[in-house]
């Protein structure tokens, strides 16, 4: 014989109403988690990475990104260096020096008395005279002694569109000129003593957020 017990409904029923309960509570306790945030040190550690990653950013790519122009400067800086001292070395070199073909030097010993009986002494390297006020009359190479630019860099110097044409394309270059004597005994071997006999010209180019590019040449007395 088979005896069948049956659960009471109410048993039933009590146990479903329990497992609502804990599913309910379950689902509140994970909308509490997501909708909780971060935690202090959660915050703490996330300040900290994005700093490291700022700074690994801020030393290794974004200057990288500044250098990427420094080919093109370095070829602008020559091109421009270059142009400027051709101009200047075409020039005399001396104030004194005989501007028709060179035949007589200021200081001159030469053997020949004719000669020397009309050489007159050297100036040197005294900078721009009194009566030349734009490059165009300039007639030696000390007389572009100072500063030349364009754009940004143009406060106390001379307009750069003196020196060359085109000083459009070269807005915040400046140009710096100096001259002075090199009688050093390597430049003027078996040369008298207390003569003028060779000049240094430097030209230095320089922009804004590049390092200076330099240019050196001297000037002989002939």
């Amino acid at each position: 014989m088979v005896i069948i017990l049956k659960a009471p409904k109410f048993a039933l029923t009590q146990k479903a109403l329990f497992l609502v309960e804990i599913v309910t509570m379950n689902n509140k306790n994970n909308r509490n988690a997501h909708q909780r945030g971060f935690t202090l040190i959660e915050s703490i550690v996330a300040m900290v990475v994005m700093g490291i990653a700022m700074t690994i950013l801020f030393s290794i790519f974004f200057p990288r990104v500044e250098d990427s122009g420094r080919p093109q400067y370095i070829v602008r800086a020559s091109a421009l260096g270059q142009s400027v001292m051709n101009t200047i070395l075409s020039r005399g070199f001396d104030d004194n020096s005989d501007p028709s073909g060179g035949l007589i030097r200021c200081d001159d010993t030469t053997a020949n008395s004719d000669l020397e009986s009309d050489a007159e002494p050297c100036l040197g390297a005294t900078g721009v005279d009194l009566e030349e006020s734009v490059a165009n009359d300039f007639n030696d190479v000390d007389d572009y002694i100072g500063c030349w630019a364009q754009g940004l860099e143009s406060s106390g110097c001379a307009p750069l569109s003196e020196l060359i044409n085109d000083s459009t394309q070269y807005v915040n270059f400046k140009v710096q000129v100096n001259v002075e004597d090199s009688n050093t005994s390597e430049l003027t071997l078996n040369q008298p003593s207390g003569k003028h006999v060779m000049k240094k010209v430097t030209v230095t180019v320089s922009a804004q957020h590049y390092e200076a590019f330099k240019l050196v040449a001297y000037r002989g007395n002939y």
